[in-house]
């Protein structure tokens, strides 16, 4: 079952539905206050990137479903306390990250301030933000990204495929930004490090 299946189950019942928008924050209030079609078009417009960013830290699909609908039921009963003081995709993604906390596929921990000692080598060469702007590695780089631990995955995903700022993944992983931009430069060293050894300059 899709997500959006759950969104119309979950929002099934006698009240009219509204106009059609497509102003994202029209749609929340109009979802906060109990307009069910409206969260069934955020949910229509957002399943995909939550799935995606399920996908990247579970690489299993079926597991990316289960988390995917988890989002969006978690995302219907906290709708009321959302006050849109940052995007509802990054909302969103804030909810996915504690469904990835509760399976135990991340935990706190891996987030945990990296020390001076645990640099990663960067290697001479050309950087990742180039080679996933080429569709034809787009792929590729998919590829390499799974190889990597679930925390970088995550923060990579974030930054480089779902458009988040480092204060949109701060606030997501509830961490410093100095944090945030400590991990994602050492996520892209990773990711050029396995990039290199699988013949980056092809």
């Amino acid at each position: 079952m899709s997500a959006m299946a759950v969104a119309r189950q979950l929002t099934r019942s006698g009240t009219p539905q509204a106009a059609p928008v497509d102003d994202e924050k029209l749609l929340v209030r109009r979802g906060q206050a109990g307009d069910n079609d409206a969260f069934a078009r955020l949910v229509e417009r957002n399943q995909t990137g939550v799935y995606n960013l399920a996908l990247r830290m579970t690489r299993d699909p079926e597991e990316a479903v289960d988390m995917t609908q988890e989002t969006f039921l978690r995302a219907w009963r906290s709708l009321p306390g959302f006050r849109a003081e940052a995007k509802f995709s990054t909302w969103l993604y804030r909810i996915a990250y504690n469904v990835c906390l509760s399976r135990r596929i991340v935990h706190p921990s891996t987030f945990a301030e990296p020390s001076a000692a645990d640099a990663i080598p960067v290697p001479e060469g050309e950087e990742p933000p180039a080679l996933i702007l080429r569709q034809e590695r787009r792929e590729w780089v998919m590829a390499a990204m799974n190889r990597l631990t679930p925390a970088y995955r995550l923060v990579l995903d974030l930054y480089y495929w779902r458009d988040c700022t480092y204060e949109e993944i701060a606030a997501i992983l509830d961490l410093p930004m100095g944090t945030v931009k400590t991990h994602l430069f050492r996520a892209k060293a990773a990711l050029r490090t396995v990039l290199a050894a699988e013949g980056g300059a092809a």
